[in-house]
């Protein structure tokens, strides 16, 4: 154990890390295909890479006053996927989208790292409102459960306003 003091900036991770690669194959469908909602589905097998370096992760126990970090382990699974998105539109300027991808491995390179408790869960929602022919506002949330990597649920909300030109 190695103790740090309390307002000591720590580097955890180093830039991209960890990064998740994903790759997967199967049968595809689209079941639903229209202006107000478009449903497609996969579903198939999958592999999970997750490439580290010597970061770690956050992995608390609130019954103690410390920081508890985690070392960061890379690894490789395979298993089956879901994949679930739905998308439409509200009006002319109004599109949503939502969805869900759901890995379950059963090979791992990390020992008990396979089962239906090490699911790996992305799911997601946006909405994207056109403010004009050349801007729109953008919001997306994304929770994410990825075991490999830590446990607990990550929680991302993004907000983007993107403007495009024409240069011919």
């Amino acid at each position: 154990n190695r103790g740090v003091a309390g307002k000591t900036a720590l580097e955890v991770t180093s830039p991209l890390e960890p990064m998740i690669v994903l790759e997967s194959a199967g049968a595809f469908a689209n079941p639903i295909e229209g202006k107000m909602l478009t449903a497609k589905a996969k579903l198939g097998v999958g592999a999970q890479h997750v490439i580290v370096q010597d970061g770690f992760a956050v992995d608390d126990n609130k019954d103690t006053p410390l920081l508890e970090l985690k070392q960061l382990k890379g690894a490789n699974q395979a298993g089956s996927e879901l994949d679930l998105s739905l998308a439409g539109e509200l009006s002319s300027t109004v599109s949503w989208k939502a969805g869900g991808n759901f890995f379950l491995p059963i090979l791992s390179s990390a020992e008990g790292d396979t089962g239906l408790d090490r699911t790996s869960i992305n799911l997601l929602a946006g909405l994207s409102v056109k403010l004009a022919k050349w801007a729109s506002l953008d919001y997306n949330f994304v929770a994410r459960r990825i075991p490999l990597v830590i446990e607990e649920w990550q929680i991302q909300h993004g907000i983007l306003v993107t403007a495009g030109f024409n240069l011919l």
